[in-house]
């Protein structure tokens, strides 16, 4: 089997080492990618069953639906009878509900049924099941070409951008007494210094007591910086939630929530890296699995298969329920699905808004606050809206629409950073190319990118991974004959892939930023919403000409 070829013309922001198609934005409404920036090209528009192909546990994902009930929350079992009896008389099959939400998801084997949703006193919106993705690092290649063309790199080249710390390094001058000479990273994590957040580790460093909740592809509870800090972890996939495939908590399609997970509370010692809030807790929910797709035709005229890791809407909503409950009072959300201008005012649109009011209003009512990436299209509100991030913006139709205190989602941007020409000059934020702006912003924190010649990975965000090339060569190996379920790789299941470190940039990166410091202003006695004010207030000032919020992230002014 052939390798990912890489294209020169493709729409939007990628993930890492996967291919992305403007067809494929364009069959699926932009629901499997980050942007749909450019127009499509119609000569490599296929038919839907020739561009993409699902395992037996998939398929059918989209004949899914999202159901907004018109009461709040579902009370009991009676109540949630009477709605699957009035959903599968319309002909839904595998209803699966979020009770807490008063959502439901059912798949419909003829879609055309899904229209007499519409007629029913028991639903307020529905729209498709909602696709997330969880943002890419760019590539040097799209940002060459302006940031609205990638050429993705392929999957064997991730090992070029990543870290191999020495094996002993000296603490660096003037740290905290708190790192260890193990920490051998801490002089070249730019982010966590440009945050400042060593300067308030005198004043606390986070506690067990304050739990931060990483909703993303799960995280590697061996990593030796990550040891001892994940206190539950959980797994909700659509295939689990139907009761057909596996649900592991470890991850099992991307090294992604690891690194999130890092960026918010890497451990004193343990490794080589330190988070913003070093003994803050984690809990992690995996909502992540594998879909395989068709590719454009490589260079021998067949088409290409590879492994695309997606979430589906329900799985996402239960991981919030879930957290909620377990009383994390920080979610980090590190995902998003995107709509186009076109779809703004569908009813699709109104549906995933509704459905995303209702989870805000659950998590804030019951003292727990969602931070979440802006997103990675490079655009202003009005050529696409992206959910959940959109709903930080109060002049937006689907905004939560309530006061702060009762219900809202904090929406983070990325920069990154120059350094002055001059001995000891002051370093500058800039406005990271590939970050989307404007009002749905409400801090920026750094995401990083490739530096002022878009040929520099250590201006990118350094945090801990698994090694994932022999976890992708196992499944592209795999996917050939379908022989092993992905879930099923010998260290996925024994749980102890190798661990390492990498270099990722985008939104995804910037948002773990602002959750680790919320975390640290709750284990000061903060309340989440309050601490999430005080850190847009106590930011440092805008990025001139920029538009990203209140300002940058500032740990240790919100922390006096």
């Amino acid at each position: 089997m052939k390798r990912i070829q890489t294209r020169s013309e493709t729409t939007g922001v990628g993930l890492r080492g996967r291919l992305g198609w403007r067809a494929l934005a364009t069959t699926f409404a932009c629901t499997l990618v980050m942007s749909c920036g450019t127009e499509p090209n119609h000569q490599e528009n296929k038919a839907e069953d020739e561009l993409i192909s699902f395992p037996d546990l998939l398929e059918g994902v989209f004949q899914w639906r999202e159901i907004v009930l018109s009461v709040p929350a579902i009370p009991n079992d009676t109540a949630a009878a009477y709605f699957e009896g009035q959903l599968k008389a319309k002909g839904a099959s595998d209803v699966v509900f979020i009770r807490e939400l008063g959502l439901a998801f059912a798949r419909f084997e003829r879609i055309e049924d899904a229209d007499g949703l519409r007629l029913m006193s028991e639903v307020a919106e529905v729209g498709p099941m909602r696709m997330y993705t969880v943002p890419g690092t760019p590539t040097p290649t799209e940002i060459a070409t302006g940031g609205r063309e990638r050429a993705t790199a392929l999957i064997n080249e991730r090992a070029a951008r990543r870290v191999r710390p020495p094996a002993t390094s000296a603490v660096p001058g003037g740290a905290p007494a708190f790192v260890q000479e193990s920490d051998s990273l801490f002089a070249e994590q730019w982010a966590l210094h440009r945050v400042h957040a060593p300067e308030v580790w005198a004043r606390g460093t986070g506690s067990a007591r304050t739990v931060v909740g990483v909703v993303d592809t799960g995280v590697a509870t061996n990593h030796p910086d990550l040891q001892g800090k994940v206190v539950h972890a959980e797994c909700f996939t659509l295939s689990s939630l139907m009761g057909r495939g596996p649900c592991r908590t470890y991850p099992t399609t991307e090294a992604h929530g690891t690194h999130v997970a890092g960026t918010i509370a890497a451990r004193f010692g343990g490794g080589a890296a330190v988070g913003v809030g070093p003994d803050l807790a984690l809990a992690s929910y995996n909502v992540f699995e594998i879909a395989e797709l068709w590719s454009d035709v490589n260079e021998d005229g067949e088409p290409d298969r590879i492994l695309y890791p997606w979430a589906s809407g329900v799985g996402v909503f239960a991981a919030v329920v879930a957290a909620v409950k377990n009383g994390d009072k920080v979610i980090n959300l590190s995902l998003g699905s995107t709509y186009v201008s076109e779809t703004a005012n569908s009813e699709e649109a109104r549906a995933a808004a509704e459905a995303w009011r209702r989870a805000a209003r659950y998590a804030n009512s019951r003292g727990s606050v969602l931070v979440t990436s802006a997103g990675n299209d490079g655009d202003l509100p009005g050529s696409y809206f992206g959910i959940p991030s959109m709903l930080g913006d109060l002049d937006s139709p689907y905004a939560t629409s309530l006061p702060a205190e009762e219900g809202s989602v904090v929406t983070v941007a990325a920069t990154g950073i120059r350094y002055s020409d001059e001995p000891g000059g002051a370093s500058t934020d800039v406005n990271a190319y590939y970050s989307n702006f404007g009002r749905v912003v409400d801090i920026a924190a750094p995401g990083g990118d490739w530096g002022p010649n878009f040929d520099d990975p250590s201006y990118l965000v350094v945090n801990t991974v698994i090694e994932l090339d022999p976890l992708w060569d196992s499944l592209m190996a795999a996917l050939d004959g379908h022989s092993l379920p992905f879930a099923d790789l010998p260290c996925v299941v024994a749980e102890n892939c190798a661990p390492g470190y990498a270099l990722y940039g985008g939104t995804s990166m910037a948002a773990p930023h602002v959750a680790g410091a919320i975390g640290l202003l709750v284990d000061a006695g903060r309340s989440p919403m309050t601490a999430a004010e005080v850190l847009k207030i106590l930011s440092d000032p805008p990025i001139p000409g920029g538009k990203f919020g209140r300002g940058v992230l500032n740990v240790s002014r919100a922390m006096r």
